[in-house]
Formats: structure tokens, C-alpha cells, sequence
């Protein structure tokens, strides 16, 4: 047998054997549990406390823990009774149960001396890889032209090219009619300027299930802005095909 663990490194075990000695009460084992693991005092290596504590700690009586206490003598503990019950008794793991709590302890570790992981090897730290990332030293990314990407939504696409306006720079958007706030707004300004609303010279689209009006905007800039004026002569350039089919909307 290898040399015997000091009771510390083998308590796990010690307590197991206790708590599956069918031979011991179930008060006896309460009283064999606090004894160990509130009263042990590891450098002494004995607990020492009087039946009273014991009790009052338990919330049992003193003859209850003089029977337990007559259980666990012996095979458990090595015991020296004080006077009464209100002197301390001293408690020492007994030989024999400390030898069996070193024994299961070396049996659990045999069994797993596979998969045991040696945290530390013949040199400290980590083991890192010796290449490195070649850093460039020009700065910005290397990638292929940007190709129009498929996945632009349509409501993202400007207005198309006009012979007598050139390109617009103002994205369309899709406004909703039917009476809408948007169709309403651009009635206003539209009319403010002695133009027909959208209904007369604009034909309908549907959009994603709803019917409208492709403007560039959703809804007009401020009142006499620049961008107000833009957005006008770009819906009246748009409503140039319409306006030679029904002849209802004029140049500004």
C-alpha cells in the first residue's frame, strides 16, 4: 500500500463511507457529518466540542446524540468522553476508516489515470504558431470593381434619363395613392403651381402590393426650397408620355 493520505486529501471519501454505512442511524450519520465538516479542526486533526453543542447545533436532544456518538465509537471515531455533557469531547478519525477513506481514493484514481491532463509541461506558457499575417504596407483593400448589386431594392433606383433635362440625381421612391398624406401633399404643391394633381397626369404602379406613384420622394422638400422646385420639374418631365396620351398636364 502507498503511503497514507493525510485525512484532508481523503474527507470526500471518509464522508461517503459514512453517509453509506447502512449499519448507522440516519442521526448517527447527521452527527458523523457535522462532527467532520463543522467541528474538524484539520491541524489538530481532531474535533472537540461537548454533546450539548452538538445538540443545540442539531436542534436534537443530548441523550439522542449520546446514542449516535455510541454508534460512531469505534469504527469511526476514537472517542474521549468529557466529564458531563456540557464538557467538550474530543473526536479522532479512527485508523481504520481513515485507511479505507485512502484506499477508495486511490481506486478512483487508478481508474482514471487516462484521463488525467497535465496542466504543465517540460516549458511553461503557450505554444503559439511562428507564422504571422503579412501586414501590406499600402493602405485600403484589394477587391473587385463593384458590380450593380442585384439585391438593390427598387424603390432605391433613380429617375430615368430625360433627353431634354439630362439624369436626374433624385432617387424615386414609390408614394402610396388612394388618398394617401403623400398623394395629398404633392396635390398641394402640384396645384399651388397651377398643375393638375398626380391622378391626372401620372399613371398608377403597384409596389409591393400597393398602388402609387413613382416621385422623387415620398414627400416634397420645404415650400419654395430649391429642392421642391427639382422635384416639380422632374414629376412634370415624367409626366411628359401621360401628358402627350391625355393632354391634361403643362410645362411649368
Amino acid at each position: 500500500m502507498s503511503e497514507l493520505r493525510p485525512f484532508n486529501e481523503v474527507k470526500l471519501q471518509w464522508l461517503r463511507l459514512l453517509s453509506q454505512d447502512k449499519g448507522l442511524s440516519a442521526r448517527a450519520v447527521q452527527v458523523g457529518l457535522y462532527l467532520v465538516m463543522v467541528r474538524y479542526n484539520v491541524r489538530q486533526k481532531l474535533a472537540k466540542t461537548a454533546h450539548s453543542v452538538i445538540a443545540d447545533d442539531l436542534g436534537i436532544c443530548t441523550k439522542t446524540v449520546q446514542r449516535s456518538i455510541k454508534e460512531l465509537h469505534g469504527k469511526w471515531f476514537l472517542i474521549e468522553p468529557g466529564k458531563n455533557t456540557s464538557t467538550p469531547t474530543t473526536y479522532q478519525i479512527s485508523p481504520a476508516s481513515h485507511v479505507e477513506a485512502h484506499n477508495l481514493r486511490e481506486e478512483q484514481e487508478a481508474g482514471k489515470t487516462d484521463k488525467i491532463v497535465h496542466l504543465r509541461g517540460a516549458s511553461r506558457g503557450q505554444k503559439c504558431l511562428q507564422r504571422r499575417t503579412n501586414v501590406s504596407s499600402v493602405s485600403g483593400q484589394k477587391r473587385p470593381p463593384n458590380i450593380e448589386n442585384p439585391k438593390l431594392r427598387k424603390d432605391q433606383r433613380t429617375a430615368t434619363d430625360f433627353p431634354d433635362g439630362g439624369q436626374s440625381a433624385l432617387a424615386l421612391e414609390h408614394a402610396p395613392s388612394g388618398g394617401s398624406i403623400f398623394e395629398r401633399e404633392w396635390d398641394d404643391r402640384l396645384r399651388a403651381r397651377g398643375l393638375p394633381p398626380l391622378h391626372e397626369c401620372m399613371s398608377e404602379q403597384v409596389h409591393e402590393g400597393r398602388r402609387g406613384y413613382w416621385l422623387p420622394g415620398k414627400w416634397p422638400g420645404p415650400k419654395g426650397s430649391t429642392l421642391e422646385q427639382n422635384q416639380i420639374s422632374i414629376v412634370v418631365q415624367m409626366a411628359g408620355p401621360f401628358e402627350k396620351r391625355e393632354g391634361r398636364c403643362r410645362a411649368i
